[in-house]
């Protein structure tokens, strides 16, 4: 028992999906001290880190790409995440304009923000069966074409049409589909254990960050341009996004042996010839059939990267591929994610969407410029979680397992939902008392919504590092699961928050809504305790597998 993380009882030699040994302790016998020995390590500081999953020797396997290649794959994709996000809740301080020159109510008026979340999580359901089949970037390039062309659109939407309005805005969440279910996956192609948790933290950073600056530069061209000036001058942004994910965006599926994959498989299939260790392991295949680690594979040039298609990735029926996710919801560690990384951003988002409603009417009657200065400090408070987020996600479960035998542990990932807990929750009470004034200050209200937002990012981030280090084999299809769960009820709160909120007094609203919170939040106790005997159970007993999905 490593820090409190209860033991299954295993058999001898099998190995619980998601632990995995970083470090080497020197314990053991003489051949698993050899095997580790011959374990491919990381450079540089962390020199005594040991790969997971080992990479292969193929020059076109991702994990062996230099650093540059993979940063510059990553960081494009993060830009256009942040396409993606800006446009989310670019209407929000525009509710109340939208409604009067459309001639609808502020409830109907609030649907432009509400329809691309249903739309993006439909999008990522559609799209992890996608690439599987025909791989990630293909699906990258789609969805940030359809994001270029309906930012064009929709700054050409005349005042009489407001379904198309619509139409327009359900068009462009399809387009966010990717970086809504594959960049979670992306990150673990393309790096190792050790190094994902702050990659993941910059992805909600992006992600989250945009959404909350862009109402705040957004309010103030709309009410100094108009609305659709903001569309006019993303259309630049998208058009870049575009071409970035062209040009440094490279496939990053790829097929290696499942010996290597050793955080979903133990080392046991590594063994180590006679005369000590070799340079290379010799491997045994899923089929057991002993081969070494000869790979005579030829890199491809740049420009054979830049193909959208790479032929078939894998020949799987699409069907099955897009049933996965339904079985995914019975994982306790997707329902986890969802209740806890996706509510804590589904209430953020719900408040970008009636802050208008909230503010807007006597006696506050705030502008879209003040409005959008709402924003203000949840940008910074998602940026200083995001700090704490990159020092603890790595540091910590490296601090943790060397203290645990060299064994990294996922709940070791957990830490940094204490300040959730102790910061988030008394957030959203304080919002929802302060909200019900008369006389609200601006500034008052943002830092408020900062401390929800500094939450939200790490409560995300947290949650699918934890859910990518459980089921790293099955990662597109739990993030989808995750994300679905969390978009469908993004779309429903775009409906059922304003009701609620014209039903019912603002301070009575958010008391139920922390009071969720606190108790999904402290849950996570149970999580870190029994995490790993429920990913041991849950592998022996694979919904997927049970239902004949894999």
């Amino acid at each position: 028992m490593g820090f409190g993380v209860l033991e299954p009882k295993v058999a001898i030699g099998e190995h619980v999906p998601g632990t995995a040994l970083i470090y080497d302790d020197g314990r053991g016998t003489e051949e698993e001290i050899a095997v580790q020995a011959a374990l491919k390590r990381d450079g540089g500081k962390n020199s005594d880190v040991i790969l997971v999953p080992q990479p292969s020797d193929s020059p076109n396997d991702p994990l062996n790409w230099p650093k540059w290649k993979k940063n510059m794959a990553y960081f494009s994709i993060c830009y256009s995440t942040m396409m993606g996000g800006s446009l989310g809740p670019i209407m929000s301080p525009v509710t109340g304009v939208i409604a009067k020159e459309f001639h609808v109510s502020i409830s109907r008026a609030a649907l432009p923000g509400g329809y691309p979340l249903l739309s993006a999580g439909i999008g990522a359901f559609l799209l992890q069966a996608w690439a599987p089949i025909l791989g990630k970037r293909s699906a990258y390039i789609a969805s940030t074409a359809l994001l270029f062309v309906t930012t064009v659109w929709n700054s050409q939407i005349p005042s009489s049409n407001f379904n198309e309005l619509l139409a327009c805005r359900t068009l462009q969440g399809f387009g966010n589909g990717a970086y809504e279910s594959i960049v979670i996956s992306t990150i673990g192609d393309l790096f190792f254990v050790h190094e994902r948790g702050k990659r993941i933290v910059i992805y909600q950073i992006v992600s989250l960050g945009s959404a909350s600056i862009t109402p705040i530069l957004g309010g103030y061209i709309s009410d100094t341009y108009g609305w659709r000036m903001q569309f006019n001058i993303l259309i630049a942004f998208t058009g870049i996004a575009f071409l970035v994910i062209i040009f440094c965006c490279p496939e990053t599926t790829y097929n290696r042996p499942i010996i290597y994959e050793t955080d979903v498989r133990s080392t046991e299939g590594l063994t180590v010839p006679e005369g000590g260790a070799p340079e290379k392991a010799t491997i045994t295949t899923a089929e057991e059939a002993p081969e070494t680690a000869v790979i005579t594979e030829k890199p491809k040039t740049y420009w054979e990267e830049l193909k959208p298609f790479n032929g078939l990735i894998t020949r799987q029926n699409s069907l099955i591929l897009l049933a996965r996710p339904f079985a995914c919801f019975l994982l306790p560690a997707v329902f986890w994610g969802f209740t806890v990384g996706g509510l804590w951003s589904s209430w953020t988002i719900g408040l970008a969407i009636v802050v208008a409603q909230l503010f807007s009417p006597p006696p506050n009657l705030f502008t879209p410029t003040k409005l959008g200065f709402l924003f203000v400090f949840p940008f910074l408070f998602v940026l200083l979680g995001s700090l704490v987020g990159v020092f603890l996600s790595d540091w910590w479960p490296k601090w943790c397992a060397r203290r645990n035998k060299g064994i990294f542990e996922p709940e070791f990932r957990l830490i940094l939902l204490v300040p959730v807990l102790f910061i988030g929750i008394p957030a959203i009470f304080g919002f929802g008392y302060y909200a019900s004034r008369p006389d609200v200050n601006w500034i008052a209200s943002s830092c408020l919504q900062g401390l929800i937002s500094f939450s939200t990012v790490l409560a995300a981030s947290t949650s699918f590092g934890y859910v990518l280090d459980c089921h790293r084999n099955h990662s597109v299809e739990v993030s989808v699961a995750i994300i679905m769960l969390r978009n469908f009820f993004w779309f429903g709160s775009s409906y059922f928050l304003p009701a609620w909120l014209e039903a019912s007094k603002t301070w009575k609203v958010f008391d139920i809504i922390a009071s969720l919170q606190l108790g999904v939040t402290l849950c996570s106790i149970l999580i870190y305790i029994f995490g790993k005997r429920l990913r041991h159970f849950f592998h022996q007993h694979d919904p997927l597998k049970i239902f004949h999905l894999i």
